[in-house]
């Protein structure tokens, strides 16, 4: 106990709140930091760390057998790592929560001495009894108020540490999970998801925090003796010191200037950030009121028609459900309307729809006049001035081919043959006789032709069209 007593320095620090930082021991990195509840087992588990008996009278860190916190300042001391390691320091902060109703004092000597004193962290253990599973109204006052007062960086460097969680060979086996029965299941992994989903959802978090279990009473009397304590103990503190000693940097702890010199910048900040948020919001004003003024010239005025297509611009398949009708507007059918912010209600929309009309333009005391179907008087004239058709051929003659003279009746010659394509049935032979030639010529008079022109078979004159729905604004 000599060597342990040349081996630890205690020092009990309870500096008034001056802003700087006054001169002490240096202190050797790692550094940890232990806070918690009153009755959490801080001062044990910070006495175990150290390698001292956390029951024994010799160790530097006071501990009360009773709820109360025998802490009521904020003392570190430096060591061998469990007693035989690499030196470190260990911080223990007061009990927060008991009867005495000293919180805000605590707190405040608290953050004096962490950092005008230990100046840094590596790692902040919370210390949390295995034998609570939900965080009471203290414990989340206290994390809040740490928050408050050290940021959300502080977060990064917290490990939970679970107390009074033995691991003698019973409690082992008491904490055994039966697979017929995980709704019963009360291991280290349940534990951790209980306690990890609650730091979560009540602070905002969304981190997946590393758990140790070290009962620091397996370091006292017989618990010495039992290998199954003693095992868990060296696994348990090898994950605490090897996350404490892996981390790339620290986190530092301010002092009263630090904190008032960062409170002149964020000042500053929010009035720099006011001044951008005013003059944006004036921009954005003036932009928002040229936007509406643009906006006004581009949207049809109260009264307009408009063509619209509810189901689509295809007319033959892919029709869409009706779009609903724009606020503002209503079909041109004949309908009334009955919208009173309309200065057109209890009239009705022209039926533009129904009776299928075309719109053309019109003097203001003749809008929304309609007009039956109407041809404009005209006539069709066709004027033939006459005409003649004359055809003509040249002259030409003709040959026979017969006899010359006819047979008495006295002859008795009979010369009835046939002779080269004529009969010589008058007793006489066939010669070739010419008829006369002759110019013939045909002559047509001029005629005037009528022409009728017959109307088409249809109700209606119109161009080529495609069908729309007419809708008008009527507010």
């Amino acid at each position: 106990m000599a060597v342990l007593q040349n081996n630890l320095i205690l020092l009990l620090m309870a500096y008034s709140t001056n802003g700087q930082r006054p001169l002490h021991p240096d202190l050797p990195n790692p550094r940890i930091v232990v806070i918690g509840m009153s009755g959490a087992g801080k001062s044990s588990l910070a006495n175990a760390l150290l390698g001292c008996d956390p029951r024994g009278h010799e160790c530097l860190f006071q501990v009360c057998p009773g709820t109360d916190s025998c802490t009521k300042e904020t003392t570190y001391g430096m060591g061998p790592w469990l007693g035989s390691g690499q030196n470190f320091t260990v911080v223990d902060t007061p009990g927060f929560g008991d009867s005495d109703g000293e919180d805000d004092e605590l707190i405040e000597e608290m953050m004096d001495i962490l950092a005008n004193v230990i100046e840094h962290a590596d790692t902040m253990l919370l210390v949390i009894k295995g034998t609570e599973t939900r965080f009471g109204e203290g414990l989340q006052n206290m994390l809040k108020r740490m928050t408050l007062m050290f940021g959300q960086s502080w977060w990064k460097y917290l490990v939970v540490g679970v107390s009074f969680w033995a691991y003698d060979e019973s409690s082992i086996e008491d904490r055994i999970c039966e697979p017929d029965y995980p709704e019963y299941c009360r291991d280290e992994s349940w534990y951790a998801g209980e306690i990890n989903q609650q730091l979560n959802e009540k602070f905002g978090v969304e981190r997946n925090f590393t758990f140790v279990f070290t009962d620091s009473y397996s370091q006292t009397g017989s618990h010495l003796n039992d290998p199954f304590e003693q095992e868990h103990w060296q696994e348990e503190t090898g994950i605490l010191w090897d996350i404490t000693t892996s981390r790339p940097d620290s986190f530092g702890f301010m002092t009263i200037n630090d904190f008032m010199d960062e409170n002149a910048k964020q000042r500053a900040e929010i009035k720099w950030l006011n001044d951008v948020i005013t003059n944006n919001i004036s921009a954005i004003h003036k932009h928002f009121d040229e936007l509406e003024e643009n906006l006004k010239s581009t949207i049809p005025s109260v009264g307009s028609i408009i063509a619209w297509l509810p189901t689509g611009p295809d007319p033959e398949q892919h029709h869409v459900d009706p779009i609903p009708i724009p606020n503002g507007w209503q079909r041109c059918d004949g309908s009334i309307v009955s919208e009173p912010l309309s200065p057109f209600y209890g009239l009705s929309t022209p039926n533009i729809n129904g009776e299928e009309y075309f719109i053309r333009g019109g003097r203001d005391d003749k809008s929304s006049m309609t007009q039956d179907d109407l041809v404009g008087g005209h006539s069709h004239t066709v004027t033939d001035t006459g005409h003649t058709h004359t055809a003509s051929a040249s002259s030409h003659s003709h040959s026979i081919y017969s006899a010359d003279w006819n047979k008495q009746a006295y002859e008795t010659n009979d010369y009835d043959d046939y002779d080269g394509g004529c009969f010589e049935t008058q007793a006489s032979p066939c010669h070739h006789k010419n008829t006369g030639s002759a110019s013939p010529s045909v002559s047509v008079s001029s005629h005037s032709t009528g022409i009728q022109v017959d109307p088409y078979d249809s109700i209606e004159t119109r161009p080529k069209n495609m069908a729309a729905v007419y809708i008008i604004r009527i507010y």
